[in-house]
């Protein structure tokens, strides 16, 4: 490393800070995506609880009616 200026050391030794940086930055993405999800299939199973049609449910939270129809089966 005697070669390289000190800018270029410094880069190299930031190197893994911006991986991790990039790798928690994808969890939280990820975490977010699924909190959403969960909110969507808990909205669901509670419209089918108050006996809305699967076709009316999947047109509010955008799920199909196949997810819907294993949502239904999961609460049974």
């Amino acid at each position: 490393m005697s070669d390289t200026s000190s800018k270029e050391r410094e880069a190299i030794i930031q190197w893994p800070n911006a991986y991790y940086d990039r790798g928690v930055k994808k969890g939280i993405e990820q975490g977010i995506e699924q909190g959403k999800s969960d909110a969507t299939r808990e909205f669901a199973r509670r419209l089918l609880k108050e006996r809305m049609s699967s076709a009316k449910i999947s047109d509010l939270t955008g799920l199909s009616e196949e997810e819907i129809g294993k949502l239904a089966k999961e609460d049974e």
